[in-house]
């Protein structure tokens, strides 16, 4: 019954709805349901469009963080170049980062820095070098013992707040110590841990971290560099260097670590509570062995500037659309006005789809007029389309211009040629000057539309590239100061590529040094055997082998080849680096050839002064030996030559007392031979004639050794004679043929020659054919004691006399030795100034009978002295002492002469004759010393009038010096 209802209700309502009602009914429907179906497919568009330029936001702030980092690093490390090869003085440091414009392309960096690394004991040298230079405050701080400390020693530009930073030692702060250690470590770039920097210390400070690279030493491994260059970052400055447009619509955070609860690097206080609804996302980056975490938040409205159609928009215009479709068709429009209808339908449809572009979009007409310009390029020019004259010049106040710079005419625009040649225009350049002085560059392309009847001539699009420009001029830059270091170091630096050997680039310090130029090398392998820079081979398999092990190798000393052959020693530091995504090595050779030789000479020098020294030594220990012994052997001497006046008659007491005085003289010749290898000068010179010392020399020989080593001589004849001590070079040349003779025990041959040299010096060469010497032998061949010989068969003395010897005459000694062939030793001579022939000697006066005060400390020589005095009638008064000769002077009656000892305990002989002059002057003296003392010319200079009598001596020689008419000697 209800069913039968309910069809005659329809029934009668069909017969009562117009078709037309119907149809436009199921129009309705459809277009309601086409609307929600395009509501839900734009929603999710504008979702997914929103959602990916975030993401390109995100990775657009991360890639330009990354980039102004290794801009930074890029400056860092030529500062390091410039430190390695040109030092760190204050001028040179200043005007290295002064050309750096750090308030430029390198925003951020609030200074650089140098650190050198000392250890405790070298700070306070360090502290007086750095005052000397004009630092007149610098100290180390903090205060405390550390095995290391890196102060700051050298830090740009010089501001107030900077030179806060001077003399702290980052060591001291675990943060700071914890990256240089890093940067020690990996010999490369390292980033410290959030820091407060010291120039904000004074006012609380700010998040800053602390850029580190190491500067090797010479000769030391990479973990300990010479010191650290460093740049001091402050974060608000580095994230406000790449801030642009798109800030006003996302806020960033940066945290130290991997993940975002790490310290707060920026910005300094924690942002309000974000909406949970909003865009987020986080990223992780490394620099520098440390990471940061990066969290990007979009702000309300970042969807609207995304510029695509709403999609609440196109709900609305579908709803509109199909009413008024509906309406059309209940209104039953003509088939034009549908068409008109979808025309602009489809006009709309386009208008979106500009609309959601990211690049601006603009019509021109063929007067260059804007017809037509979505949204996006307003945004783009800053102003707003309509505001544009023909051709995009800007109203008055702005200014348009070109890529170079120059002027932007109306007539000379490209979208113009565009139009007028019927050519697409791809990536053209656009500059524009804003009145508040802000540029954009823009880059344009164009493509012309339609046959040039219709009102669109030109479609263009337009494209923000003004921070993509800046970052690529700040690149540039960045090269155009490594290129600069690189042709201005001083030493070679060469780039080759890694596979092949082949140069890429040299600098003007590898032409000086290695004398190739860059024609020569360039395109060559450095591998050909003609172009090869290596002298040992082995010394490139040791670079090859470090790099392949670490991509680095510091302070590779080895040999290099310049172009004419020669061998110049050098250092070498290398990296393989990548150029162009080609790996290649990075050289850098320093020519160390001047200072490796002064170091040979300094060494060379220092052990002939070593030498010297233990000569000396050894010569105050004899002079004090000797002394004694002349002391002993002058008072054997005196009696013997008594005994010899007393008892002449007596052969046989005769005979004993001539032995006597032979053994005191030998005894005295051994004295003196143990003084001549330390003494300076010469007893008894004279004018010597060395061919006839050699052939004396060589007639012994010939007597001694048996005929069992053959004996040559090769004298130049007619050489000018010298001026020494005959005695001791005689000795010198028996000292060097024994020698000679002990190195052949199976016979041999020795060859003693004599020639004139240039510079007027006299050589005399002893050469041998026997065993020679090994090179530690030779090298301490001259040193007193040292010996090869069996205990009891040499006291290693010998050498050391000639050595003696030689000095004393102002010659030269040189020793040659080959194992297995023989020694050569050269001895050579100054030629003595032509003399006057010394007078004949008249034979002396009988010696009158003089009252005598003889001071002597030894009782022996004493009494041996008074034996030898009074059998020539001399009145004699003896006194042990100096204070006791100066008592005995104002006692005694007159006194003819005073006979003193030099050297006396308390009162010396030297005080002694002062006192003795000041009691009785006109006093004569006589001295007593042993031979060669030092001290005799200084005291004659004060006393000229002394006699110097050396012990021991005989009779004869104290009556010569009793003689008023005899000169002094020693």
């Amino acid at each position: 019954m209800a069913n039968a209802a309910t069809r005659q209700f329809l029934s009668r309502l069909a017969r009562r709805v117009p078709p037309w009602l119907v149809f436009g009914g199921l129009v309705l429907a459809g277009g309601l349901g086409l609307t929600y179906l395009t509501w839900r497919i734009a929603a999710a568009n504008e979702a997914e469009a929103v959602r990916a330029k975030f993401e390109g936001r995100v990775q657009d702030v991360q890639r330009r963080l990354e980039q102004r980092l290794e801009a930074h690093g890029q400056i860092l490390r030529g500062l390091g170049g410039h430190v390695r090869a040109s030092g760190t003085s204050r001028e040179g440091f200043h005007r290295y980062v002064e050309s750096l414009d750090l308030g430029g392309a390198f925003k951020g960096i609030l200074a650089f820095g140098y650190q050198q690394r000392v250890s405790e004991a070298e700070v306070g040298a360090l502290v007086a070098t750095l005052r000397r230079e004009g630092e007149a405050d610098f100290a180390v701080r903090p205060p405390g013992p550390r095995p290391w400390l890196a102060p700051v020693i050298r830090i740009e530009p010089r501001t107030p707040r900077n030179q806060l930073v001077l003399g702290f030692d980052p060591l001291s702060d675990p943060a700071r110590r914890e990256a240089l250690d890093l940067a020690a470590a990996h010999g490369d770039l390292a980033l410290s841990p959030e820091v407060t920097l010291l120039q904000d210390a004074p006012e609380g400070g700010e998040p800053g971290v602390l850029m580190y690279l190491p500067v090797a030493r010479e000769g030391r491994p990479a973990s300990e560099p010479a010191g650290w260059v460093y740049a001091a970052l402050r974060v608000r400055d580095l994230v406000a260097g790449i801030q642009g447009h798109w800030n006003a619509d996302t806020t960033l955070e940066l945290f130290d670590g991997t993940a975002a609860g790490g310290p707060r690097l920026y910005p300094p206080e924690p942002p309000p509570t974000p909406d949970p609804r909003a865009l987020a996302a986080q990223a992780r980056f490394a620099f520098g062995h440390r990471t940061w975490t990066l969290v990007v938040r979009a702000r309300p409205g970042f969807g609207q500037a995304v510029g695509t159609r709403s999609s609440r928009a196109l709900l609305w215009e579908g709803l509109v659309g199909t009413l008024l479709l509906t309406a059309v068709v209940l209104l039953q429009v003509t088939r034009r006005q549908r068409a008109e209808t979808a025309a602009q339908e489809g006009d709309s449809y386009f208008r979106a789809a500009l609309e959601a572009l990211n690049e601006g979009f603009i019509l021109f007409d063929r007067e260059g007029r804007a017809v037509f310009a979505n949204p996006q390029a307003g945004r783009i020019l800053g102003l707003r389309p309509g505001l544009l004259g023909p051709w995009l010049q800007p109203p008055a106040g702005w200014e348009a211009f070109g890529e170079d710079g120059g002027p932007f005419p109306a007539e000379a625009h490209p979208v113009r040629a565009v139009i007028e040649g019927g050519e697409p225009l791809r990536r053209g350049t656009l500059g524009l000057r804003r009145p508040g002085g802000t540029t954009r560059w823009l880059q344009l392309n164009a493509v012309p539309v339609g046959n040039g009847g219709g009102s669109v001539a030109a479609a263009a699009t337009l494209t923000d590239i003004t921070e993509a420009r800046e970052t690529r001029q700040a690149l540039e830059a960045s090269q155009r100061h490594f290129a600069r270091v690189f042709q201005l170091t001083p030493d070679a630096i060469n780039i080759t590529r890694l596979a092949d050997g082949v140069y890429v680039d040299v600098n003007e310090g590898f032409t000086r040094t290695l004398g190739w130029t860059r024609e020569e090398v360039l395109g060559r392998s450095s591998l050909d055997p003609e172009r090869t820079i290596w002298a040992h081979a082995e010394d490139r398999a040791r670079l090859v082998a470090a790099l392949e092990a670490t991509g680095v190798c510091l302070g590779l000393e080895a040999d290099f080849l310049h172009k004419d052959g020669g061998v110049i020693q050098g250092q070498m530091s290398a990296r393989v680096v990548e150029l162009e995504g080609t790996p290649c090595v990075l050289s850098l050779t320093r020519d160390v050839t001047a200072e490796a030789e002064a170091g040979r000479e300094r060494r060379r020098l220092e052990a002939e002064v070593n030498h010297l020294q233990r000569l000396e030594a050894i010569g105050r220990l004899v002079s004090g030996l000797s002394h004694d012994m002349n002391n002993v052997l002058g008072a054997i001497l005196s009696l013997g030559s008594v005994l010899q006046e007393k008892y002449g008659g007596d052969a046989d007491l005769r005979r004993m007392a001539d032995l006597i005085v032979q053994a005191s003289v030998r005894g005295r010749n051994l004295v003196r031979s143990l003084r001549d290898f330390s003494r300076r000068e010469l007893v008894g010179e004279a004018d010597v004639d060395l061919n006839d010392l050699v052939r004396a020399e060589a007639e012994l020989l010939e007597r001694t050794t048996l005929k069992q080593v053959e004996v040559r001589l090769d004298l130049q004849p007619g050489l000018p004679a010298i001026r020494g001590e005959a005695s001791a070079i005689s000795t010198a040349l028996m000292n060097l043929c024994v020698n000679a003779c002990d190195a052949m025990p199976g016979g041999g041959r020795i060859t003693l020659s004599t020639r004139a040299a240039g510079g007027g010096r006299l050589l005399v060469v002893v050469e041998d054919t026997g065993e020679g010497m090994p090179d530690h032998v030779l090298a301490r061949a001259s040193e007193p004691f040292f010996t090869t010989k069996a205990p009891g068969l040499g006291t290693g003395l010998g050498l050391s006399q000639v050595f003696g010897t030689m000095k004393a005459h102002g010659g030269t000694f040189e020793i040659q030795s080959t194992p297995g062939q023989g020694t050569r030793v050269t001895l050579g001579f100054p030629v003595a100034a032509a003399a006057a022939p010394p007078a004949e000697a008249a034979d002396p006066p009988p010696s009158p009978r003089r009252r005598i005060l003889l001071v002597e400390d030894d009782p022996a020589l004493r009494m041996a002295t008074l034996a030898m005095l009074e059998p020539r009638g001399h009145q004699v008064f003896t006194a042990g002492s100096g204070e006791e000769g100066v008592r005995s002077a104002a006692g005694e009656g007159d006194l003819d002469v005073a006979v003193v000892d030099l050297s006396m305990p308390g009162l010396d002989g030297v005080q002694l004759l002062e006192r003795l002059l000041r009691i009785r002057p006109g006093l004569r003296l006589v001295l007593f010393t042993g031979p060669g003392d030092d001290r005799v010319p200084r005291i004659l200079a004060r006393f000229p009038d002394v006699r110097v009598l050396a012990k021991p001596f005989s009779p004869a020689d104290l009556d010569a010096a009793l003689e008023e008419g005899n000169p002094p000697s020693a």
